[in-house]
């Protein structure tokens, strides 16, 4: 950290041009190491992706909680997106063991939830569609993508009744598997260091 700082102080007001190049460059590098290894970081840790439109926000955060206490790795826009958007979507697919998406008019209609999971499709990532509209039939781009794929309805009684969400949610997790659990990605590193 103080070499940095050093580096830095260097690079904005060193003695010669040289010295200023230098520190600028060795800046760069080692800059650049470490965001490879938080992206490296962060790709070894498969989680579960949340897809969806703003408006479905309060059932995909409770979904999320629910996951996240059951011993998933999630990402989730509120609490991962930094920098820019589209980068921060796209490391989120490219790291996700399996993609949730909250099927709605309201996804159907966002260029970005649109984006996310046209992405995901193209990686081949595994998708498991979450109904969050009662009564809405997926047409276009996202009635293709859902085809006849079983969905799980995270809506009316589900969300009404505690019991009602668990039962979802168990079903949800069978479907999960061990997809972005935290005790999986303990066993990929317990296998990775001998």
């Amino acid at each position: 950290e103080r070499v940095m700082e050093a580096l830095h102080r260097l690079a904005e007001g060193g003695m010669t041009d040289e010295a200023r190049r230098c520190a600028s460059g060795a800046l760069f590098e080692l800059e650049e190491e470490r965001r490879q290894t938080e992206a490296m970081s962060v790709a070894a840790e498969e989680h579960v992706m949340l897809s969806y439109n703003w408006d479905h926000q309060d059932v995909i955060k409770r979904i999320h909680t629910s996951l996240v206490q059951r011993g998933y790795t999630t990402w989730i826009d509120v609490e991962k997106m930094q920098g820019s958007a589209v980068d921060a979507m796209a490391d989120a697919v490219e790291g996700a063991a399996v993609m949730c998406y909250g099927v709605s008019r309201a996804y159907k209609e966002s260029a970005n939830c649109r984006l996310e999971a046209q992405y995901a499709y193209q990686r081949e990532k595994d998708m498991v569609p979450l109904m969050v509209e009662e009564g809405y039939r997926a047409d276009g781009w996202l009635g293709m993508l859902l085809g006849t794929r079983l969905w799980y309805g995270f809506f009316g009684a589900v969300l009404e009744s505690e019991a009602g969400f668990e039962g979802k949610m168990e079903e949800l997790c069978r479907e999960l598997g061990e997809r972005g659990s935290r005790s999986a990605a303990s066993q990929r590193s317990a296998a990775a260091d001998p």
